[in-house]
């Protein structure tokens, strides 16, 4: 069983010979261009914080000439008409397939961001009743909201230097808030 190999579109002939009975027979076929591969426009939505898995792929438009076809994530068959949600970072493999077998594969990678690192600056732990100390915090975020909380209230969106007068002990708790939401303590 021969199987012609034809690369370029055009007019061939083809020609079957029997070599039992002599016989010959000819027919012409014409090969046309192959249609356009398939197309999609993906948006790919990275991570809102570090550690989450709230990564979105999600299919803006397919052009497939030849339909049904079948999208694979990963090896993994997906619903085309909803985003893929809850994915974590790292890379994913993407398949289609139309009706004629004709695939088209993209790599795609979900980012995310830096983990938040807060640090409060040294300062003496060791304060006399009535004093003042000052604790100073920083983030490695530009856009972070620093919110203090004491015994004596709490100072939200204070920014990252809090001046507190001491009259007893106490501990005091830090959170930072960046601009997508994320927080550190």
């Amino acid at each position: 069983a021969c199987q012609p190999l034809v690369t370029d579109a055009g007019v061939y002939e083809l020609i079957v010979y029997d070599m039992n009975t002599n016989c010959e027979t000819v027919d012409t076929v014409f090969v046309s261009e192959a249609e356009d591969e398939p197309e999609f426009d993906i948006i790919v939505d990275p991570i809102t914080c570090f550690g989450d898995s709230d990564g979105e792929i999600q299919f803006n438009s397919i052009d497939v000439t030849y339909q049904p076809y079948t999208i694979f994530l990963n090896g993994e068959m997906v619903d085309y008409l909803n985003p893929v949600e809850n994915l974590g970072s790292g890379s994913y493999d993407l398949l289609m397939i139309d009706s004629e077998g004709c695939t088209i594969e993209k790599t795609l990678s979900i980012s995310e961001p830096s983990e938040m690192v807060l640090n409060l600056l040294p300062f003496d732990p060791i304060v006399q009743i009535g004093t003042q100390v000052s604790l100073e915090a920083q983030s490695n975020y530009p856009d972070v909201v620093f919110n203090w909380e004491t015994i004596s209230g709490n100072y939200n969106d204070y920014g990252p230097l809090l001046d507190l007068t001491v009259f007893f002990n106490q501990n005091v708790s830090l959170e930072a808030i960046n601009s997508a939401g994320c927080a550190r303590q």
